[in-house]
């Protein structure tokens, strides 16, 4: 079982990753975007650096720790860690890659980068382990969300600071599966009672699920947002993205050839 208390390491590091993401995030477009660039085209480049982060980063060592990384099971059922026990994230009978010899998940290590998610899970104990819901989820995430991600930030580049539309359409698929994944993930949990979740310690609701996870309702949202302001505008001349009464331009054709 994960320790009564979350290893001090795992939180420090998730901390560390977290303020480096967010600097990053302010640092690179000044870099990276000429000073002509719009303000909103600065705004997404700051998120979509910050994003690219979690996915390469905090992602990548999630499905590392489960699908990759493993501890040898014993007759007892306990893993090679001493902190760990075997619980039943997956149903009875079934086993990561079919082998029932070893312990996958972040709960069965003992190692910093683990640390990051059996702190997280005691918040949601399915990030503890190899939920396979959650493990699907990341692979698309962390595979195709980097992909795009990396090619929104080339463009946004390449096309002087400006949000185009060529720009626009990764972005958009990229908010539009964050949004999916969120709901796919929270949806069945909310809907049986969230038996996964932890709500005795308000460290808990507010920190871990309720304001990391914000972050990616908002942002996606927002995102969509300034997308469809760009592939309905007249021009190429980047358009406020407020969210908001009245934020929205009419809907125009975009002239096709």
């Amino acid at each position: 079982m994960l320790p009564e208390e979350s290893p001090m390491v795992g939180r420090v590091l998730s901390t560390a990753l977290f303020v480096g993401y967010v600097l990053s995030g302010l640092t690179l477009p000044l870099v990276a975007l000429p000073k002509s660039a719009s303000r909103r085209a600065r705004q997404m480049y700051s998120w979509l650096v910050f994003d690219l982060g979690i996915h390469t980063i905090h992602e990548s060592v999630f499905l590392y720790q489960n699908i990759v990384a493993h501890r040898p099971v014993s007759a007892s059922g306990t893993s090679g860690s001493p902190s760990a026990r075997v619980r039943p994230w997956l149903p009875s009978g079934v086993h990561v890659w079919a082998d029932p010899t070893r312990a996958y998940g972040a709960y069965t290590s003992d190692s910093p980068w683990a640390a990051i998610w059996t702190d997280y899970g005691r918040a949601d104990r399915r990030w503890a382990g190899p939920d396979l819901q959650v493990v699907t989820v990341e692979v698309i995430m962390c595979l195709f969300g980097t992909v795009l991600t990396v090619l929104a930030l080339w463009l946004i580049h390449a096309d002087g600071g400006k949000i185009t539309a060529r720009a626009a359409f990764p972005v958009m698929v990229m908010s539009v599966m964050e949004l999916l994944g969120y709901w796919s993930l929270f949806a069945p949990e909310l809907m049986t009672g969230a038996p996964n979740f932890d709500l005795t310690k308000m460290e808990h609701i507010v920190v871990h699920l309720g304001i990391m996870n914000a972050i990616w309702l908002f942002f996606p949202l927002w995102c969509l947002v300034c997308c469809y302001r760009v592939f309905t505008r007249p021009s190429d001349e980047d358009a406020e993205c407020d969210i908001g009464m009245g934020a929205l331009p009419p809907s125009r054709a975009v002239k096709m050839g």
